[in-house]
């Protein structure tokens, strides 16, 4: 371990020696390849000079022969070689504790132990400087120093180096919820059912308030399509604002049972209600005999639950006699004129 500053002088000439030595040998090895494919790129006449001098010994004149053997090519084959990337989470998978230009920003890093437990543990300069020396050396690099560092290196980069992630601002405490209207009690329980009618799957869910009775009603379909979702949603949306608001549930059972859309038929996964002609016939009786305890809500025969069913005739409206019009129709206009010639 070398124990340099990361602002000292002699710490910016080691990381421009390995960036020059760095270039020297990828221009050099994109010469034996642009002579062998062909030249895309020609050579730069003029490159800065490395350091003379480095506290790692050769490491300067290692640089300064890489250098010397590129500029023999006659061209390069790339366009770009050198340069450093912004570290991200595939380095933190990999375990690398450094990153672009700046070291390893305390004396430990945080890992997975042998029984996969998060622990803390040592950084490898901490493990060669010794600790006390690390958090002295690794620490939070100032904006000023990172400068510096980079404008030593960029010479010998292709492309400028990235900027360093600015830190996040201080998080600012969130403000206090807004208080809770009259009209909307507490809810601290409720229920949940999950059967199938006709085969789709329902999942039902109240909400109830501290006197247990329900004030939020939802029901979740898997197999509907995104309009009859959102028209169920909205409907159960009207049935909560309502229960919320002092309606009685009952009058939205008389209102909702019974009712005759698909799906329909067997209901399975409630013992109580065997068949449904709805969804929602299923929920509110499910609901009437939680919340109202009803029995009197029998289950509809299996003529009620077919697709085509209209309902008992004590239900429909008569179809004959049909009112007919008062005025005659137009062929029989046409018989009372006569033709005059």
């Amino acid at each position: 371990a070398l124990g340099l500053r990361y602002a000292s002088p002699e710490a910016r000439a080691v990381g421009a020696a390995i960036a020059a030595l760095t270039r020297g040998a990828a221009e050099a090895e994109s010469g034996r390849l642009a002579e062998i494919l062909g030249a895309k790129e020609p050579l730069a006449l003029f490159a800065p000079a490395p350091p003379g001098a480095t506290v790692v010994p050769g490491l300067a004149e290692a640089a300064r022969a890489a250098l010397d053997a590129a500029a023999g090519s006659l061209g390069l084959r790339h366009q770009a070689l050198v340069a450093l990337a912004a570290p991200d989470a595939v380095e933190q998978l990999l375990g690398a504790e450094t990153g672009g230009l700046a070291p390893a920003p305390a004396a430990t890093r945080l890992a997975l132990d042998s029984t996969g437990w998060v622990t803390e543990v040592p950084t490898r300069a901490a493990l060669r400087v010794g600790r006390a020396a690390a958090e002295t050396l690794l620490a939070p690099v100032a904006d000023a120093d990172w400068r510096a560092m980079a404008q030593a290196l960029a010479g010998f980069l292709h492309i400028p180096p990235p900027m360093p992630v600015a830190e996040a601002a201080p998080a600012r405490p969130a403000p206090p919820p807004p208080p809770r209207a009259a009209t909307q009690p507490a809810r601290p329980g409720g229920a949940v059912w999950r059967v199938a009618v006709g085969g789709h799957r329902v999942v039902l869910r109240t909400t109830e308030d501290a006197e247990g009775r329900p004030v939020e009603v939802t029901v979740a379909l898997t197999k509907e399509s995104a309009a009859y979702r959102s028209l169920m949603d909205a409907m159960l949306q009207a049935v909560s604002i309502g229960l919320a608001q002092g309606v009685a549930l009952g009058q939205f059972v008389e209102a909702y049972a019974y009712t005759r859309f698909g799906p329909a038929g067997t209901v399975e996964g409630d013992p109580a209600i065997r068949r449904a002609t709805s969804v929602l016939d299923w929920a509110f009786r499910r609901l009437a005999m939680e919340y109202l305890g009803r029995r009197d809500l029998a289950d509809p025969s299996e003529a009620d639950c077919a697709p085509d069913a209209t309902g008992h005739a004590a239900e429909q409206l008569p179809l004959l006699p049909m009112d007919l019009p008062s005025a005659p129709t137009p062929r029989a206009r046409r018989r009372q004129l006569k033709l005059v010639g």
